[in-house]
């Protein structure tokens, strides 16, 4: 057999292996709730968020065969934005992500899963109130609509997992998100609107239940 031949054999036969395993492992549904903390870029700050990791919690939906899954996912944190006017108070954040997500095993390491990780859904920030009335010296106060703001984002990480019993597992998910927002800033007198990236370093902990292991 020539060396080209052989290549192409021990190919076929990894792939035949790779095949082989993923149908003795079997498909997997697993649902999670998650807890975890999310740290905004320090760039927020220069709007006036707070930029300390924030509590949040989350869900999601994964379906997987062999080392890969696919999944749907919800996250949720909150903040706060610092108007700096007298008389009205901050107004407080959310932003909430629905993910399509994706994990692909790279090894295995004592029992557990190490995966690289990839995510891109939908960002919304809303604010609450959503209206806030501004005092004007001498006249009525200026109602300000805080309208909701939806974005893309994607994000990449890695994650842990590992089993607890047969259907049960907990997991560690760290990763790192960006998107883009129009942003507005007082640059020597004048407003100065942008495009800016910016981002979140999201912690998650996982507890999953799981279906056709």
């Amino acid at each position: 057999m020539t060396a080209r031949g052989s290549f192409v054999a021990a190919l076929l036969a990894g792939v035949t292996l790779t095949a082989s395993n993923a149908s003795a492992i079997g498909p997997e549904l697993s649902l999670g709730v998650l807890g975890g903390w999310s740290k905004p870029a320090a760039s927020m700050a220069d709007y006036q968020f707070e930029i300390t990791p924030r509590p949040a919690l989350g869900a999601r939906v994964r379906a997987g065969l062999g080392p890969a899954d696919l999944g749907v996912r919800v996250w949720s944190a909150p903040n706060t934005q610092s108007l700096g006017l007298a008389g009205v108070e901050d107004p407080s954040t959310r932003t909430t992500t629905w993910d399509l997500t994706s994990r692909m095993r790279v090894a295995d390491v004592l029992g557990q899963r190490l995966s690289a990780t990839a995510s891109a859904g939908r960002l919304a920030l809303t604010y609450d109130p959503a209206r806030l009335s501004i005092p004007v010296g001498g006249g009525p106060d200026v109602v300000v609509a805080l309208a909701p703001i939806h974005e893309w984002v994607a994000g990449a990480g890695f994650a842990i997992e590992r089993g607890v019993g047969e259907q049960w597992s907990v997991d560690l998910e760290v990763e790192h998100r960006w998107f883009g927002l129009d942003t507005a800033r007082s640059v020597a007198g004048s407003l100065v609107e942008s495009r800016e990236r910016f981002g979140t370093w999201d912690v998650r902990v996982g507890w999953n239940w799981i279906h056709g292991r």
